[in-house]
């Protein structure tokens, strides 16, 4: 289906296969395959290497603390709409939980939305002040994204 990328799995099948044909078994490649791929060495590399990223890098440890205080301002607008629907507006429990609906029901409208207006406003962009990056479009508008990002991030926890 796919082709191997891996350098050090391209290179070991190499040498394998040279190993086979020739039947020289000192035959050696300049990349060394010693990690474990088993499914604990798998699984360690995995948690280790974004925990590494947070320890070193002071940029991941900003988004970090910043989506912490996003989650943590969700959770507690989330918590307190059951008590303002039941003493404010004087809504039954069961009444009140209806009103997740509109929220489960709005965010999926404003992720559709958003993400074509954000194509569309990355298009423009491309178009209006980079003309000249037109020929690899694909690789540079992942990179436009980010304006639209900055623009609804501080509010999307704000509702």
């Amino acid at each position: 289906m796919l082709r191997e990328t891996y350098a050090p799995i391209i290179m070991d099948r190499k040498r394998q296969r040279l190993v086979k044909e020739t039947g020289n078994t000192n035959l050696w490649v300049g990349i060394k395959h010693t990690s474990d791929r088993s499914s604990g060495g798998i699984f360690t590399r995995s948690v280790a290497r974004p925990l590494r990223y947070l320890k070193t890098q002071i940029l991941v440890q900003v988004l970090a603390l910043y989506m912490a205080f996003l989650s943590g301002v969700s959770y507690v607008i989330d918590s307190t709409f059951p008590h303002l629907w039941t003493t404010r507006y004087q809504q039954s429990v069961s009444l009140g939980s209806l009103n997740y609906i509109a929220l489960g029901v709005g965010a999926i409208f404003g992720a559709q939305i958003c993400s074509y207006a954000n194509d569309k406003v990355c298009h423009i962009v491309l178009l209006t002040w980079f003309p000249h990056l037109l020929t690899n479009l694909v690789r540079y508008i992942v990179v436009f994204r980010h304006e639209m990002m900055a623009l609804v991030l501080p509010t999307f926890d704000s509702l």
